[in-house]
């Protein structure tokens, strides 16, 4: 498959936690998996209809993650390439969600960096960030509050990582995504780059540099819900919440783990992590917003 013209200038270069992934897209069928290959996830997606398989191909570094709906993405981490083998009906939307989902966890595993599901703002200089299930509202939210002044840090991919005695998240990759019915309810007031029936995805620039953490919050977005209400973690419950938000649950790798439960326990017995429980529907929003100011003010 050829992809669009823009569609593959957009994929060409990633730039996520101050670094570059690079990808080259091939006409040709991927080269088949060394005899050491490691297989380490297969997942099903029946209402997709697609399946993935994900192996380490006895290089350190290297993986092959394979998407049915897409096709074959041979990804040297160490060097930030990608070489990606599309089928012939590749599907456009799950060649990108491939690129910025998996493809980005990898790499900054295996540059040692902790890969969170969340999204992130910054608030005084510091970051705030938002964890949750696909679905829950951290896109949604982080638009409002980017609408609102807060400066966009992260959407989706939150990288950690541990330097000098202390853990600081990185920036993100430069976009915010939305689907249609968020972007016209938040009547989002910037620029839209391009958008697919899906998603819309939206004008916005990361700070460049990494920055120390303010707090974590874990959304909860309840239907029944009258108010918003923040519950604070304890140390354990927060380590396990951080663990459990990983964008990369494939490589258990002694060395990852490692980085792993250092970051997140670092995380959880530094920064305050709570849950934000609040009312589902656009119009609560502006009253999340004031929660989360009056908890972080000095």
């Amino acid at each position: 498959m050829r992809l669009s013209r823009s569609l593959a200038r957009r994929l060409a270069t990633l730039r996520i936690a101050g670094k570059k992934i690079r990808s080259v897209f091939h006409a040709t069928a991927p080269a088949a998996l060394p005899a050491g290959a490691e297989e380490l996830t297969r997942l099903s997606f029946p209402r997709l209809h697609a399946d993935c398989v994900y192996w380490r191909n006895g290089t350190r570094g290297c993986y092959r993650l394979f998407w049915s709906d897409a096709g074959t993405f041979d990804l040297d981490a160490r060097r930030g390439r990608v070489a990606c083998h599309l089928i012939r009906r590749a599907s456009p939307t799950t060649v990108e969600e491939v690129l910025r989902g998996p493809v980005c966890s990898f790499f900054l595993v295996e540059q040692g960096f902790e890969p969170l599901h969340a999204g992130a703002v910054l608030v005084g200089g510091r970051c705030v960030a938002f964890a949750a299930a696909p679905g829950a509202g951290k896109s949604s939210l982080i638009a409002y509050l980017v609408q609102n002044g807060a400066p966009f840090y992260a959407d989706d991919i939150l990288p950690f990582r541990r330097a000098r005695g202390a853990v600081c998240a990185w920036p993100g990759l430069p976009q915010l995504r939305l689907a249609p019915p968020s972007l016209r309810a938040l009547r989002w007031r910037g620029r839209i780059l391009w958008s697919t029936r899906w998603k819309a995805t939206l004008a916005v620039r990361p700070a460049p540099r990494p920055v120390a953490m303010s707090a974590i919050y874990l959304l909860e977005r309840r239907a029944g819900s009258r108010a918003v209400k923040l519950e604070t973690l304890s140390p354990g419950d927060a380590f396990a919440a951080l663990v459990s938000n990983t964008r990369n649950f494939a490589e258990t790798a002694a060395r990852r783990l490692q980085t792993q439960l250092q970051v997140c326990s670092w995380l959880a017995n530094r920064v305050p992590v709570r849950r934000l429980i609040y009312p589902s529907g656009f119009p609560h929003l502006a009253e999340v917003r004031r929660a989360i100011l009056e908890d972080i003010a000095p």
